[in-house]
């Protein structure tokens, strides 16, 4: 298995995974990390990826300025806008495809964009870019398999696009 490295998440929806030594001293607020499985021979937990938003929580549940990092990934919002987020967290898209990935062993960039509906329902999946048509369709599965709590366009559910994006380096 190849040494991926640890994974940066800089933000969520349009979330980015890079070198974390490169990145980490650039992010004003406190990191989360994503836990993998400890290697063979030692029982502390590998650091999959770190971010400044927690892996576990609802957009609900965060605090505001870990809100503001989710909405600042998207123009045009209005003051009573939210964007579709994961229901149980950024965890279980980017756990799964972290895990494929893992596997493969492949660098560079995985970009996507799931358009969510009123109900939280993701439909339609455009990949931007990808190191790999494997891991491609692992995103889109976990996109597609996940529960969404729907954007609110002043404040009524409504249709709204979810970018995704992971840098495997």
């Amino acid at each position: 298995m190849k040494n991926l490295g640890i994974l940066l998440i800089i933000a969520t929806a349009a979330v980015g995974v890079s070198n974390a030594n490169a990145n980490i001293n650039k992010s004003p607020s406190k990191l989360h990390t994503l836990k993998g499985e400890a290697p063979s021979g030692t029982n502390i937990l590998s650091v999959e990826a770190v971010s400044p938003l927690p892996f576990n929580k609802s957009y609900a549940a965060l605090t505001d300025a870990q809100k503001e990092i989710v909405r600042s990934k998207y123009e045009n919002l209005g003051v009573n806008d939210t964007p579709p987020f994961p229901s149980r967290g950024l965890k279980s898209i980017y756990a799964p495809v972290i895990s494929v990935n893992k596997s493969l062993g492949k660098v560079g960039e995985l970009r996507l964009i799931a358009t969510v509906d009123e109900n939280g329902r993701v439909g339609n999946i455009v990949v931007k870019e990808t190191p790999s048509k494997a891991l491609s369709k692992r995103a889109i599965r976990s996109l597609k398999n996940a529960s969404f709590d729907a954007a609110s366009c002043d404040g009524a559910p409504c249709e709204m696009t979810f970018p995704m994006a992971i840098k495997f380096q």
